[in-house]
């Protein structure tokens, strides 16, 4: 068989590399040894020993318009011998950089936004903890049901007091109540006996703190009176709620990690970054942070109900609402006062003046006895002192004195190692405008090659290889 020339190189390059060498090649003129196929030749050179081709690692054959890998060199009968490997990769550079191909990795373009599992995380964590004021003040106010003729609510009205206020108010009814020090008569059944009989507090069937101050709440005109039934309480700072709801809105800063920049928006997503609210009473609150990673804030807004004391928080984000939480926010509070059942002694004393006469007509002695000691045991009950009480005593230690905050937890990955593993893309590109490494879904490209050519050039660029 004739000779033919063939081009070597002694070259580094990857064996999954498109590279092809352009300068620095050495001709030498070779045989095709018979039996040998054009994926694997074997070839000859006669040389002698005057030079030694062994340094070589590299060939182009322009014939076969094939590069190839020089697998091995053998010297027989003063004669060298080279076995050949077709690179399929730098044979077709051509038609694989023309082709565009749904690219999974590259070391030169990524999407930020794909998570990246390729790279585990490490043990523990940094932490970040942006700190928002409490949304309550310790300047707070006072909410009293008060049954009314005229009810906004049934038949009560709602008012807003300060905590002076309803302490003045409970000074007042406390001191009016009739007794024997202030003029009391049991044969006088006047309009004061019928209030001393009745506890004044009865008339308030709600007391509600609430932990924030009166400009607040939306309230009808102020005034320096406050009315229960047939008291009229002077000097005393209140007005009546017109509105069905406090409101409240604050916003916290999200922080980035701190690896965002290196290697993408993922990474403020979990389990890289896991973010914790804490905010009382409404409790310990998970944020959903595929919503928060591509937003620099919160937004919270907080809805009280005057009446009840139902408080519901909204937490979004982008316009999207990640929670919504109900808690008390407004905190009952008891009233009692003392009074005495004076009707109860007045009924009591003249049961025992009848039965004392009825029983000295009949000459019952034992009667008389009897009957006086009921009615003295009776009226006693009656004149001893009773504690009313409204409402139930509530807490404080949901709402003070707690800040709200917002908890960051940053995991962080591995070491990357993009030249040889690249970063998340998955896109169609052309592959010629990328360069650099690249892993590709469905690596099936057309080329004037065998079948097996075509298999092992599909097989290199879906298991990763080098554009260059």
């Amino acid at each position: 068989m004739s000779t033919f020339s063939i081009y070597f190189w002694s070259l580094s390059k990857r064996e999954n590399s498109t590279l092809v060498p352009t300068t620095g090649r050495t001709e030498f003129k070779c045989r095709l040894l018979d039996g040998s196929g054009i994926m694997n030749p074997t070839i000859e050179l006669n040389i002698g020993l005057a030079q030694d081709p062994s340094k070589f690692n590299y060939c182009h054959i322009p014939a076969y318009e094939r590069y190839y890998h020089v697998t091995e060199w053998y010297f027989n009968d003063g004669l060298w011998t080279a076995s050949l490997n077709v690179d399929v990769l730098a044979t077709y550079k051509e038609q694989i950089g023309n082709s565009t191909l749904y690219v999974l990795r590259a070391s030169n373009a990524f999407d930020g936004r794909i998570v990246d599992t390729m790279y585990p995380l490490k043990t523990g964590c940094t932490y970040s903890h942006p700190i928002m004021l409490s949304p309550f003040k310790t300047n707070g106010t006072f909410v009293l049901g008060v049954t009314s003729t005229q009810g906004d609510y049934g038949s009560l009205t709602y008012s807003v007091v300060t905590a002076g206020g309803l302490r003045s108010i409970c000074n007042y009814l406390i001191n009016s109540a009739v007794s024997e020090g202030n003029g009391f008569n049991l044969s006088d059944a006047s309009l004061k006996l019928q209030t001393s009989l009745i506890d004044p507090l009865q008339y308030i069937k709600t007391c509600m703190y609430y932990p924030f101050p009166m400009e607040d709440f939306d309230l009808q005109t102020a005034t320096t009176s406050f009315n229960i039934f047939l008291w009229d309480i002077p000097q005393v700072f209140s007005a009546r709620i017109s509105g069905t709801r406090i409101r409240k809105q604050f916003t916290v800063d999200i922080h980035k990690h701190p690896q965002t920049n290196a290697r993408g928006n993922y990474v403020n997503t979990a389990p890289y970054t896991v973010l914790t609210l804490f905010a009382p009473p409404f409790g310990v609150i998970d944020i959903d942070t595929t919503v928060t990673c591509n937003a620099s804030t919160i937004d919270f807004t907080l809805s009280v109900d005057p009446i009840s004391g139902k408080g519901v928080l909204f937490v979004e984000c982008n316009g999207v609402t990640l929670n919504r939480l109900e808690a008390q926010i407004g905190v009952p509070i008891q009233l009692s006062q003392v009074t005495k059942d004076w009707l109860g002694a007045a009924s009591s004393t003249l049961s025992a003046v009848g039965n004392i006469v009825g029983s000295a007509m009949t000459g019952n002695v034992g009667g008389v006895i009897s009957g006086v000691a009921t009615g003295i045991d009776s009226a006693s009950r009656a004149l001893t002192p009773r504690q009313q009480s409204m409402g139930s005593g509530g807490g404080f230690i949901d709402i003070y004195p707690y800040s709200y905050k917002l908890d960051h937890q940053f995991f962080e990955p591995v070491a990357d190692d993009i030249q040889h593993h690249g970063r998340p893309l998955c896109q169609l590109r052309q592959i010629s405008s990328l360069g650099g490494y690249m892993l590709i879904q469905d690596g099936d490209i057309p080329i004037p090659g065998t079948a097996e050519e075509a298999q092992r050039i599909r097989s290199y660029l879906e298991s990763g290889f080098y554009y260059e």
